[in-house]
């Protein structure tokens, strides 16, 4: 009898805690596993249940996560994976298609801070690998939005440009969840959001490319070739979390 399961995406945020094995240690470190992921449960014990990771960044490693109640698993059978998903960004018109969707708007920054420079991601093909961990350079008011905004999908083998929800990008592919305008202090939707307070600034300190602005006859503005915001982060982020193109990515992304 198969022993294949897949994480549940019955936890809020499409994460669930789990610990690696720590051999003759009682708990390991602990970590989170995306939903979706494919593991190999191996045995059942004094509320835990103990399996093996077959793919993500953690493939090979022995875990173990508690159970749900006494008859009921975080881990679960009968998911299907889909075959690789594929997605495609336009640096200069500031667009994203996916699975026959699209053009929806999406922007990879172009800025320094001082510190750093930060350009867009270059053209090319790479893999969009599965997600890491759950990432914390996000903000909770993009829960009006989505409650996926924590799970960032790497691209390639860049250390730092990652496809993920957001308004600001430091050289990623960013996809919006609204658009704001720096004139009307608002956003194509309504009202300023709250919890955003800070794009003011971004504006204010002339980092304008954090935001996908460019100077033409001396005002800011996005490209007139830039489409609608997607209505959620959460159709993207379903058609990428099965979807498998082998045991470390979801799909490909072509960057022109």
């Amino acid at each position: 009898m198969s022993q294949i399961r897949f994480i549940s995406l019955e936890e809020p945020d499409g994460w669930l805690a789990v610990r690696l094995d720590a051999g003759d240690r009682i708990l390991g470190t602990k970590i989170s596993l995306p939903y979706c992921l494919k593991v190999e449960l191996v045995e059942t014990r004094n509320g835990r249940d103990y399996f093996q990771i077959l793919e993500g960044p953690y493939r090979g490693r022995r875990a173990s996560a508690p159970r749900k109640s006494q008859s009921q698993s975080w881990l679960v059978s009968g998911l299907t994976q889909r075959p690789a998903a594929g997605v495609q960004f336009s640096v200069a018109d500031q667009s994203i298609t996916y699975n026959g969707k699209g053009p929806f708007s999406a922007f990879s920054g172009a800025w320094s801070n001082g510190v750093r420079e930060f350009t867009p991601i270059p053209a090319g093909h790479y893999e969009i690998n599965m997600p890491d961990s759950p990432h914390d350079k996000t903000r909770s008011g993009y829960y009006r939005y989505t409650k996926y905004h924590k799970t960032w999908f790497r691209i390639g083998n860049f250390a730092d440009r990652y496809l993920h929800v957001g308004v600001i990008s430091e050289g990623c592919v960013t996809v919006r969840p609204f658009l704001y305008d720096p004139v009307a202090d608002s956003t194509t939707t309504g009202p300023f959001p709250p919890d955003f307070s800070d794009l003011r600034h971004v504006f204010s300190a002339h980092i304008e490319g954090a935001l996908g602005l460019h100077s033409q006859n001396g005002q800011h503005v996005y490209p007139k070739t830039m489409p609608n915001t997607l209505a959620s982060w959460d159709d993207l982020y379903l058609y990428l979390i099965c979807s498998r193109l082998n045991d470390h990515a979801v799909g490909t992304l072509i960057v022109k």
